[in-house]
C-alpha cells in the first residue's frame, strides 16, 4: 500500500490517496478527504478508485493548471490522474502521452518522483522498474509466474512539455535494466541541479543530469516550530503572467527528495512573484526573486 498526500478539493488541508496492491482482490485505490480536524472520509465520487496492483502515488501539477495531479504506478502500466479541482479526476494517461505499455522488460513499476530534470519549466517523471525479487518467490507463490521472473526491467523516463510527455529513457541512456524500487532526488554535488539516485534490493544507480537549461529557482521553507520544513505548503511562482505550482511534499512510497522545491526557469533569470501558502492558510509573498536558492520563512 502506498500513500500520496495532496489537497484534492483546495480546502487548505491535505487529503490522502491510497494506492493499494492486490486491488482487484482486496480493496481498490481510495481517496480519503480531510475535514480539517484530522478526520478522514472516503470519497465516493472521485473517479480515482483504480483497481490494480498499486505501488506508488506521486503528486505534481503536470499541466500547470494549479491542481495536484496523481501519477500511480502498478504492475502492468502506470496511470496519470488529472485533477479537475473539484474533488474529481479523470484518467489522462493517454491524453498526456504518459502511457508506459506493459512489456516483458517493463512490467513492474515502483517509485516515480516528479522533477524538472532539464529545467525547462515542465515536470518530468523518472520511473523505477524492477522485478519481484527471486528471494521473495516462496512468499508470493500464488502469483502469476510472469510476476516473479528474474529478467531485466528497464527504468522509464517521461519528459514533460506543454502537450504532455515524451518517452526519453533510451535516448538519454536512462533505461538501466537493474532491479530498482525507489527514485531519490537532490543536489548531491552542489552544482545547483538535482541528480537522481535509483535504489533497489541489490542495485544502486546514480544519474547525473546534463543538458537542458541552466536557470532554476530552488525553494526551501522555514515553517517554524512544529513543521520546520513546511510540509504540505503550496508554492506558486509567477513570471510574465504564467503561474506554476508545486507543494512541499518531499517523500512518498518509493520516492523521496530533499526538502527543496525546484522550479526550472528555462531562459528566464528571475520570477516576478513567489507565494507560499502555509498549511494554516497564511501566506508569505516575495517579489522579484532571482534564480538561485531562496529560503522563505514564515
Amino acid at each position: 500500500q502506498a500513500i500520496g498526500a495532496l489537497d484534492v478539493d483546495t480546502d487548505g488541508d491535505l487529503d490522502l490517496y491510497f494506492a493499494n496492491d492486490f486491488g482487484p482482490y482486496i480493496v481498490p485505490n481510495m481517496l480519503l478527504l480531510n475535514d480539517g480536524t484530522g478526520r478522514f472520509t472516503p470519497s465516493e465520487d472521485c473517479f480515482c478508485t483504480l483497481s490494480h496492483y498499486g505501488m506508488s502515488a506521486s503528486v505534481a501539477d503536470y499541466d500547470r493548471d494549479g491542481h495536484p495531479d496523481l501519477y500511480v504506478t502498478d504492475i502492468g502500466g502506470p496511470d496519470l490522474l488529472h485533477n479537475l479541482g473539484d474533488g474529481t479526476f479523470y484518467d489522462a494517461t493517454v491524453a498526456r502521452s504518459a502511457s508506459i505499455p506493459a512489456a516483458e522488460d517493463q512490467l513492474v513499476a515502483w517509485g516515480a518522483t516528479p522533477i524538472d530534470l532539464n529545467l525547462d519549466g515542465w515536470v518530468d517523471l523518472p520511473v523505477a522498474f524492477g522485478v519481484i525479487a527471486e528471494v521473495q518467490r516462496e512468499s508470493v507463490g500464488e502469483l502469476d509466474p510472469a510476476w516473479t521472473w528474474s529478467d531485466d526491467q528497464r527504468d522509464a523516463l517521461l519528459m514533460g512539455g506543454p502537450d504532455g510527455f515524451t518517452r526519453m529513457a533510451a535516448a538519454l541512456a536512462f533505461d538501466d535494466p537493474s532491479d530498482h524500487r525507489a527514485v531519490l532526488t537532490g543536489d548531491f554535488d552542489g552544482d545547483g541541479r538535482d541528480e537522481l539516485l535509483l535504489t533497489g534490493l541489490l542495485h544502486t544507480t546514480y544519474w547525473d543530469v546534463g543538458g537542458g537549461c541552466d536557470s532554476a529557482l530552488r525553494v526551501t521553507l522555514d515553517g517554524g516550530a512544529g513543521n520546520h520544513a513546511g510540509i504540505g505548503a503550496r508554492i506558486d511562482v509567477t513570471r510574465h503572467g504564467t503561474t506554476r505550482t508545486a507543494w512541499m511534499l518531499p517523500a512518498t512510497t518509493g520516492s523521496a527528495s530533499a526538502a527543496t522545491v525546484t522550479f526550472g526557469l528555462g531562459e528566464e533569470t528571475a520570477v516576478d512573484q513567489l507565494v507560499v501558502t502555509w498549511p494554516d492558510a497564511t501566506t508569505t509573498t516575495l517579489r522579484e526573486v532571482p534564480a538561485g536558492a531562496v529560503t522563505v520563512a514564515r
